[in-house]
């Protein structure tokens, strides 16, 4: 080994050795049975709380969403049930609510009677002649009563109506004879004018020679636009018109909405009236088929006259936080 070799393994040596005494100068005094604690800050005792073991702590269910109706949980879809009536699902936790009053009620619906018939009828046939009732020229001698469907009376007196013309037709063995004034004559009480009123006299089917005479009166209605109807004998029913009468459930207001079918139109006339009560004149509210109750519009879908039904749609405000208005579609049957 050359000399600087020999020097340097001497100094490793020496290093060596004094590493190992500063460790055996470090290391504590190890003593039998001691019990060794750490040093510096304290810290409080750990303490194991072995009731977590047995009754472990359960999930709660999340609190459920009153206003959507809707409960989220982490492991498991939402169960749903579907309402047809408000036509949307809810959370099956929460109770179905109760459903909320549909706000009127099918009271009526029919093919409206005519407005009038004749209840009595005093002439000579033909009609005879005589003075005018105010002394001036001449009239006919005819006078006819008419009722309405609620029992009102009306009558018309030809002896005071000036400029009435008659005319007499034969026809398929029965005489028709017309009076028709100058212009119609306004009936009081009725808001109609009658436009014409007809005898018709012929020989009865029995063959025993004995006659009949029936009566048959045109007029003017008034409330109707000024269309004319016809008043016979005894109240018919008018099978191109529909009638339904609707009524408020928290109040006595009622609606009629009424469809005329005209010859050769694709779709019937409407007509909607309103009044406060049954007792009080109806008041026209205008051709369209819609109405406001509150702060609802309701929507007259069908009339079903044969089934006694109506279809009717209800768009209400929003409670909810949608913007879009409340829809839901019922069919009223006649209330009973």
């Amino acid at each position: 080994m050359k000399h600087y070799d020999k020097i340097v393994f001497i100094l490793g040596l020496v290093a060596c050795l004094a590493g190992f005494g500063v460790y055996l100068g470090m290391k504590p005094a190890a003593k039998s049975g001691s019990n060794l604690k750490p040093t510096g800050a304290v810290f409080a005792e750990w303490k194991d709380d072995k009731s977590f073991a047995a009754a472990p702590e359960k999930w709660n269910t999340p609190s459920l969403d009153m206003e959507t109706g809707w409960n989220y949980d982490l492991f498991s879809t939402p169960e749903t049930t579907w309402l047809s009536g408000e036509k949307k699902y809810i959370a099956k936790e929460l109770p179905v609510p109760p459903e909320e009053p549909f706000g009127i009620s099918l009271v009526s619906m029919e093919n409206p009677l005519s407005r009038l018939r004749v209840a009595a009828c005093s002439s000579d046939v033909p009609p005879r002649r005589v003075k005018n009732a105010d002394g001036k020229g001449t009239a006919f001698q005819t006078f006819v009563k008419f009722a309405d469907p609620k029992g009102g009376e009306a009558s018309v007196d030809f002896r005071r109506i000036a400029g009435v013309k008659m005319s007499k037709e034969e026809l398929e063995g029965r005489t028709i004879i017309s009076l028709t004034p100058r212009r119609p004559a306004e009936i009081a009480g009725q808001n109609v004018a009658l436009k014409d009123f007809k005898i018709v006299r012929g020989e009865s089917e029995s063959g025993d020679g004995t006659f009949y005479t029936k009566y048959m009166a045109t007029f003017v209605d008034h409330a109707d636009k000024d269309k004319e109807f016809r008043a016979l004998e005894e109240f018919i029913r008018d099978s191109s018109r529909v009638e339904a009468v609707f009524r408020d459930e928290f109040s006595s207001r009622e609606w009629r909405y009424r469809e005329t079918f005209v010859a050769g139109a694709e779709k019937p006339e409407v007509e909607l009236m309103t009044r406060e009560s049954s007792a009080e004149p109806w008041v026209s509210l205008g051709n369209e088929p819609s109405f406001q109750s509150g702060s609802a519009t309701y929507f007259v879908k069908i009339v079903d006259i044969s089934a006694q039904q109506a279809t009717i749609t209800k768009q209400s405000e929003s409670n909810g936080k949608s913007k879009r208005p409340k829809v839901r579609q019922v069919v009223l049957d006649l209330a009973r």
